[in-house]
């Protein structure tokens, strides 16, 4: 049977299992600091209506900085504290918390507390959210403080507009600018 969201009662079933259980059901990306991502129901799976993501923050640890989608974005804390600021304002998440965030919302995050946290979000429509973290994670797993990578950063941010971009007319023009000396330095890219 197909849920509302086209995801199949098996499927939902085995993705509940390993949120409830820290199993993992399909790629994971871990860096170096321990921040973990996991697609845990591609849009593939929903024709496209939803992406799942797991996202694993270490204490510390900041997410992407302050941007915004054209599409609805769903955090849903599972364990630890998640420090957000949505629109301007600050909040702090706690587990079993969740925040939806209309399209054009301006937001970041980060795990200001002393254990992991584990967030699922949710990005409805897909669009090509899962494509462009996919190539994010890979990138940022090559090492940030590689000049080449955050060359190739800006590149991915600035071919994905129609996905994320940064928030404010300042960061949207740096990223614009740091692509095109990525693309002037013959970076392949993401």
């Amino acid at each position: 049977m197909v849920q509302g969201n086209g995801v199949s009662d098996g499927f939902a079933r085995q993705r509940l299992a390993c949120l409830l259980y820290n199993c993992t059901m399909g790629d994971v990306v871990t860096l170096s600091d321990g921040t973990a991502l996991e697609i845990v129901t591609p849009a593939a799976q929903t024709d496209g209506r939803l992406v799942e993501v797991l996202f694993t923050l270490p204490p510390g640890r900041r997410g992407p900085p302050s941007h915004l989608h054209r599409h609805v974005e769903e955090w849903e804390v599972l364990a630890g504290t998640l420090e957000a600021r949505v629109g301007g304002k600050r909040r702090t998440l706690a587990a079993g918390a969740s925040l939806s965030i209309p399209p054009g919302t301006a937001h970041t995050f980060r795990n200001g507390g002393e254990q992991p946290t584990r967030v699922l979000d949710r990005h409805r429509p897909a669009g090509r959210f899962e494509e462009f973290v996919r190539k994010e994670m890979a990138l940022s797993a090559e090492g940030l403080h590689q000049p080449s990578v955050l060359l190739r950063l800006a590149m991915l941010w600035h071919g994905y507009r129609d996905t994320q971009v940064p928030a404010g007319r300042a960061p949207r023009a740096l990223v614009s600018v740091l692509a095109a000396l990525g693309r002037r330095l013959g970076l392949a890219p993401p």
